[in-house]
């Protein structure tokens, strides 16, 4: 009888623990939280001779940034910093973000269905680990979007590849 009567104490603390887990779980993700989603569509049609092959591949990826008051303001105002544009392949100069998070505005001109842009940013000196997530974009349903990097104060530099385009302009704002 006793056996019987501590397993089922147990039983209920048990029950009792997971319970306020769950509400303690539940408390912390009421918050709504900043989510960023890309959707990248690439179509590739082959056609030796006279069959053709068509294959569609659509891939989502959803981020989600949860910013702390202590480590993002809420309060600030987006300032211009840099402005670069191209036609090809190009490193920028470094700029200086003196906030802790910045945001790309990037454009394309004359995009067609072998559209290619890469945007990668760097801190000073690093060449091989990047901030935030790149920019990519393959073929012409995307020509712009704006993309927030949870990374700064310091300076830093974009590495652009791009092709098949008639250009691209990249805007760099600072929030502080």
């Amino acid at each position: 009888m006793k056996l019987k009567t501590i397993g089922l104490v147990v039983g209920f603390l048990a029950l009792l623990i997971i319970v306020a887990l769950a509400a303690y779980g539940a408390g912390l993700s009421s918050a709504p939280q900043p989510t960023t989603t890309l959707t990248e569509y690439r179509t590739i049609t082959l056609t030796p001779e006279t069959q053709t092959a068509t294959k569609t591949v659509t891939q989502t990826v959803t981020e989600t940034v949860t910013p702390t008051s202590a480590t993002t303001p809420t309060t600030g105002t987006w300032r211009e910093v840099a402005v670069f544009k191209g036609v090809a392949d190009k490193t920028t100069d470094l700029f200086e973000i003196k906030g802790n998070r910045f945001r790309l505005t990037w454009n394309i001109e004359g995009a067609n269905d072998l559209t290619e842009l890469s945007i990668f940013c760097y801190p000073e000196g690093e060449t091989k680990i990047f901030v935030g997530v790149p920019v990519h974009v393959s073929g012409s349903k995307q020509i712009s979007d704006t993309t927030i990097i949870y990374s700064g104060p310091g300076k830093f530099y974009l590495v652009i590849l791009a092709a098949n385009l008639d250009g691209w302009q990249i805007i760099v704002e600072d929030f502080y």
